[in-house]
């Protein structure tokens, strides 16, 4: 009994087992089924759009090239640059770009104050002095900037490290551009500019011409123009300015006119658009308006008869004038009624008996002129004659 149950146990676990088995195998060849591609000619397989690759090429080189800007210290000026298309590299290596144009740089009209020197600019020509430094300024939007490099004139280029400053006066040109990491080369832009470190030169005209004695003291008649006069070879004058008698500087605007009698002085200088101030400079002058005071003088003494004055054929006349200002010019003469005055030379005598007249003038060397002097005479040249007579009682 005993043994005929565990065979029954045995018989219904093998059928159990057998089941089981039957069933994992079942669900194995149902996986199969499911999991078993499907074979597809190649004729059948419908060719999808290839993707387009982005190309390095479509950078442009406002994305891809440094930009370098130039300030004149305390002035940014932005830098136009060309869009520049860059062949991409399978390497690493640096690949040289093509330089498409160089670009002109311009400072903005008028002048303007660093903190190192002047700037200005009259629309065409930028100009500065010698102390004004020039920075470059980069950047770069994606491999990051690798160097600027600048040079002046025919130099060499040369790696940008500290501002740029020219010490010599004239036209200079000034070429920079930024390199970045992987090798773009921005193009070369331009920066013209003039130094210029010299004073305007200045000067005066005066109307009528000065004159000077031998003492070297000037004179000028009343009402004289004065005329500053001057000259700058490259930024160009700004404003010119005088100063008289002691009096403040001011804005010259014309000619400057003296007539009050006197000494003056005249102190005057130019500034040109840079700040170049030229040299003090003065002019001393007196205005003479005073005539010469001229006189007719006999070497004998007139005999006066009434209204008549006498002297004898030997007597000498002679003509005496005296300025104590800008001094004699001219002494002039007429004798007995003649058309004109003429230059009084020598004494004057007179050989015939009668009526005599002399006239005399003098104009001093700035034009001041004396009323004419006049003397009428009589030359008695016969004695008188003497008789004798007896006397009656």
């Amino acid at each position: 009994m005993k043994i005929s149950y565990c065979k029954k146990q045995i018989i219904i676990l093998m059928v159990l087992l057998f089941s089981i088995f039957s069933v994992n195998i079942y669900a194995q060849e149902q996986q199969e089924e499911i999991t078993e591609p499907e074979v597809v000619t190649e004729e059948e397989i419908p060719a999808e759009p290839a993707e387009e690759p982005v190309m390095e090429e479509q950078i442009t080189s406002e994305e891809a090239q440094p930009a370098v800007e130039v300030e004149e210290t305390a002035i940014e000026s932005e830098i136009p640059t060309e869009t520049t298309e860059v062949a991409p590299s399978e390497t690493n290596e640096e690949v040289p770009v093509e330089q498409v144009s160089e670009t002109t740089m311009e400072s903005p009209e008028g002048e303007t104050a660093t903190a190192s020197g002047m700037i200005y600019s009259d629309g065409k020509t930028t100009y500065a002095t010698s102390g004004t430094k020039f920075s470059l300024d980069s950047h770069d939007q994606l491999s990051a900037l690798k160097l600027v490099e600048y040079k002046v004139g025919d130099n060499s280029f040369q790696r940008y490290e500290a501002p740029i400053f020219i010490e010599q006066e004239g036209k200079h040109r000034i070429l920079f551009r930024g390199i970045d990491n992987v090798g773009n080369q921005e193009p070369e832009s331009v920066y013209l500019v003039v130094i210029d470190n010299t004073a305007p030169e200045i000067s005066v005209v005066t109307d009528p011409v000065l004159v000077v004695d031998s003492s070297g003291r000037a004179f000028g008649p009343s009402n004289v123009n004065i005329d500053l006069k001057v000259i700058d070879n490259y930024s160009g004058v700004k404003k010119m300015e005088y100063s008289l008698d002691g009096g403040a500087y001011q804005e010259y605007a014309g000619p400057i006119n003296l007539s009050e009698v006197g000494y003056h002085q005249l102190k005057y200088r130019a500034i040109d658009n840079l700040g170049n101030q030229s040299t003090e400079k003065s002019i001393s002058l007196e205005i003479d308006a005073n005539a010469p005071k001229v006189s007719i003088q006999s070497e004998r003494r007139l005999i006066q008869l009434g209204e008549q004055q006498f002297t004898s054929r030997d007597n000498i006349f002679k003509i005496n004038v005296m300025d104590e200002e800008s001094g004699i010019q001219q002494i002039l003469v007429k004798v007995d009624g003649e058309a004109d005055f003429r230059p009084y030379t020598n004494p004057i005598r007179f050989e015939l008996e009668g009526n005599h007249t002399i006239e005399a003038k003098a104009i001093d060397r700035v034009g001041n002129q004396t009323e004419t002097r006049r003397l009428d005479f009589i030359v008695d040249d016969n004695p008188p004659k003497t008789s004798i007579k007896p006397v009656s009682e």
